[in-house]
């Protein structure tokens, strides 16, 4: 006699006569004897994160072992086809550059992650700011020195062309029994620069801006400096003590006779008035030159 129990159930037992004999199998879990854990998948912690493991018996073992059962239980039952061997998967590890993970160390601050992955190239380094003429620094502290001295009253040419030159760290020494601007002119002999050649921090010299000897005559040499300020081609600002007050004012040898262009701009600044002249001279017809202090 043959008695099948219900395939669902956990666990069951079949007896079988032959001869007077009695053969009991006890089959628990599934197909044999098997561990209980599941052992299909385990935990990899150096992967990304869950890897197939191989199956703890092979497919065709466990085929064969349900034929045999199924033999001894109904040999005259139809089976029903094995189950094919099923192949273990393999793990197929993606190329590295996929591989990059963001890695956060909450010790380190918070979300201070970075990403993991082919390495970047260095950050250029800073270009460095290029290297300062030390002549244009001297002359634009010339300029701001005379700049700040601008409406100072009680200062002669030779007290404020000195302050001038100290704040670029320069001092240009003279015969002091000599007038100041024609002494100082004489001295920059091999500094003078032409008059379209101008730039900002050089020295304005002019003539015969002032009756030094008394004589009523303009044979007095040069007699006024100044710093200049800004140049615009031969039109040129500049920056002088004059009339007892540090002013700034303008020249351009090339319009010489005008005070003001149709804009109203200041071109030539009037400077002296000469016996038997009709009218003032101005700083244009007075101009000698300019020099480079170094």
């Amino acid at each position: 006699m043959t008695r099948r129990l219900d395939p669902n159930q956990r666990s069951y037992s079949s007896a079988l006569a032959h001869g007077g004999s009695v053969v009991v199998l006890a089959i628990s879990g599934a197909c044999g004897a098997t561990s209980g854990a599941n052992r299909d998948y385990v935990w990899q912690t150096s992967e990304l994160n869950m890897a197939p493991e191989s199956f703890p018996f092979d497919g065709q073992s466990r085929a064969k072992h349900l034929a045999q059962t199924d033999q001894n239980d109904e040999p005259n039952a139809a089976r029903a086809p094995s189950r094919p061997p099923v192949a273990s998967p393999k793990h197929v590890r993606p190329p590295p550059t996929q591989l990059a993970e963001r890695i956060t160390e909450p010790s380190q601050g918070p979300s201070n992650g970075a990403i993991v992955g082919r390495p970047q190239p260095p950050a250029a380094p800073a270009t460095a700011p290029p290297p300062q003429n030390s002549e244009d620094v001297r002359a634009a502290q010339r300029i701001e020195a005379a700049q700040a001295l601008l409406g100072t009253t009680g200062l002669q040419d030779r007290a404020f062309i000195a302050q001038v030159l100290r704040a670029a760290g320069q001092d240009i020494a003279v015969d002091a029994k000599q007038p100041y601007a024609g002494a100082l002119w004489a001295k920059m002999d091999d500094a003078r620069v032409g008059k379209n050649s101008t730039r900002a921090g050089d020295l304005v010299f002019f003539r015969d801006t002032a009756d030094l000897n008394g004589n009523g005559r303009p044979d007095d040499g040069v007699t006024l400096v100044g710093i200049v300020e800004k140049s615009h081609g031969s039109h040129v600002l500049f920056i002088a003590h004059r009339a007892g007050k540090v002013r700034r004012m303008a020249v351009d040898p090339q319009r010489p006779l005008v005070i003001r262009d149709g804009a109203g701009d200041v071109i030539n600044t009037r400077l002296v008035r000469w016996p038997g002249s009709a009218e003032p001279w101005t700083t244009g017809q007075c101009l000698s030159g300019y020099a480079r202090p170094k």
